[in-house]
């Protein structure tokens, strides 16, 4: 079979100089070159007082000292979600999953929750890498849209009511 035709067949993603991307479904993303670049003094550093960052997931049991209850509080003081999941598992689409919809738009935040390799929080690449490394995982629902990631947190809903008799998903409504 010629090369072309195997590569239209087969469809793959080709990356290009300029971080250019050609998807199996022929669209052409280019970055947006006309952003301003991230404003730095927009972080803020959180409190982590009786939170222990070496435990990243509030499980079934809701773990009030876990990285994650603490960022699902913190999320709930800061925006407004008309529901906030709690999906943390493997095949997880993110730790917490924000939802808020109005009459035009569905508003998707997904936060990707790690623990600290050490007790203290302080700025170390390797906790870096592993929170990134999750995102850019994540990043694949923008490609997926909106419906495959709300039957995909159905679905996994469904499994955990299944594992978890008698305790439902952690979803916070609004």
């Amino acid at each position: 079979m010629p090369a072309a035709e195997w590569i239209n067949k087969h469809k793959p993603y080709l990356y290009f100089a300029g971080d250019r991307l050609l998807t199996p479904d022929d669209r052409l993303h280019a970055p947006r070159t006309d952003l301003p670049p991230f404003d730095l003094s927009l972080l803020k550093p959180l409190g982590w007082n009786g939170i222990d960052i070496k435990i990243e997931s509030m499980g079934p049991d809701r773990l009030a000292r876990s990285v994650q209850h603490y960022m699902s509080l913190h999320l709930s003081g800061e925006q407004h979600f008309d529901i906030l999941v709690n999906d943390d598992g493997s095949g997880e689409v993110s730790d917490l999953v924000g939802i808020t919809a109005d009459d035009t738009d569905i508003t998707i935040t997904l936060v990707h929750c790690k623990y600290s390799c050490e007790p203290f929080p302080g700025a170390r690449v390797d906790d870096l890498y592993e929170v990134c490394g999750q995102a850019a995982r994540g990043a694949k629902w923008r490609e997926y849209g909106t419906d495959a990631l709300l039957r995909t947190l159905d679905r996994r809903a469904g499994k955990y009511a299944a594992r978890n008799p008698g305790k439902t998903p952690d979803r916070q409504h609004r």
